[in-house]
């Protein structure tokens, strides 16, 4: 054993302690590996399941009006003790909700109904989502607000029908014109 009071001791020891204890600094900040539960919850249910189900899980998603029968309003029907029966339901599917199975696995189906109960206990509130587009004039969005029509949207959506104008830099020429005629005057002028 080194005595303590060697100088072979203080040399290692000390730059040793330094080390560790910055080590230990800059892993204390640094994020988890992944989020919580209930996070990575609403992320999957934001992909996968608010078009239908509605961000509150109310039913009303902008694509509930399009299934018949509709979807229901699962409000207060995520208690804990019901996770388990409903994990295969997302993840295979039952009457008209399609399986999941592609595009989570059974933790993240938990992790959905997790963030889900958190929605229903008001530990957790709803995301805002884009209102829904219009087919009628004056119809009003999840917001309140009047909702722009198909046409509206695509108006806005259109891309310019002319391509816009290269910017020249200094010494560039613009592009020659066309030397050739078009086939048909070719042929009609020989």
């Amino acid at each position: 054993m080194i005595p303590a009071n060697s100088i072979l001791s203080r040399r290692v020891l000390i730059p040793a302690a330094l080390v560790l204890t910055l080590a230990g600094a800059v892993l204390a900040g640094m994020p988890t590996k992944r989020p919580e539960d209930h996070v990575r919850g609403r992320t999957v249910f934001m992909q996968s399941c608010w078009q239908c189900h509605g961000a509150s899980n109310n039913g009303q998603g902008p694509a509930a009006e399009a299934l018949v029968g509709g979807v229901p309003d699962l409000r207060g029907k995520m208690s804990e003790d019901r996770f388990d029966a409903l994990i295969p339901v997302i993840l295979e599917g039952k009457g008209k909700m399609p399986a999941y199975a592609e595009e989570m696995d059974k933790h993240d189906a938990r992790r959905v109904l997790v963030y889900l109960h958190r929605l229903d206990t008001g530990e957790e509130t709803p995301p805002v989502t884009p209102a829904p587009k219009a087919t009628k004039p004056g119809a009003v969005g999840e917001d309140g607000e009047e909702a722009a029509t198909d046409d509206e949207a695509k108006e806005e959506d259109a891309e310019p029908t002319t391509p816009p104008t290269p910017s020249l830099t200094p010494g560039m020429r613009p592009p020659a014109p066309a030397l050739r005629r078009p086939k048909a005057e070719a042929e009609a002028g020989d």
